[in-house]
C-alpha cells in the first residue's frame, strides 16, 4: 500500500513540476508589418528591421517582416540605404 501512495506522489510531482516548466517557457509574442514607401506608397524589400538588442530581421519582396520575441516592450529600428 505505501508503495502505490508514493509511486502517486511521485507522478504527481513529476506533472506538476512538467506543467509548470512548459506553462513558463511556451508564450512568445509575434511581432509582424508591412514596409511601404510613404510617398508612393509601395513595398520596400530588403529593410533592416531590427527589435531590442537583439534579433533582427529583413523584409522580403513584399516588405513583409516578422519576428518572434518573448512578450515585453521593445523598440523597433527601420533602416534603409536612401531613407531617413
Amino acid at each position: 500500500m505505501n508503495l502505490r501512495i508514493a509511486t502517486i506522489r511521485l507522478f504527481c510531482l513529476f506533472t506538476f513540476f512538467s506543467a509548470a516548466f512548459y506553462g513558463l517557457h511556451a508564450q512568445k509574442a509575434t511581432v509582424s508589418g508591412i514596409v511601404t514607401d510613404a510617398t508612393s506608397g509601395t513595398t520596400i524589400p530588403g529593410v533592416n528591421i531590427i527589435l531590442g538588442p537583439a534579433q533582427g530581421t529583413t523584409t522580403d519582396l513584399d516588405g513583409k517582416y516578422s519576428i518572434q520575441a518573448d512578450p515585453g516592450t521593445y523598440e523597433i529600428k527601420v533602416s534603409f540605404v536612401g531613407y531617413d
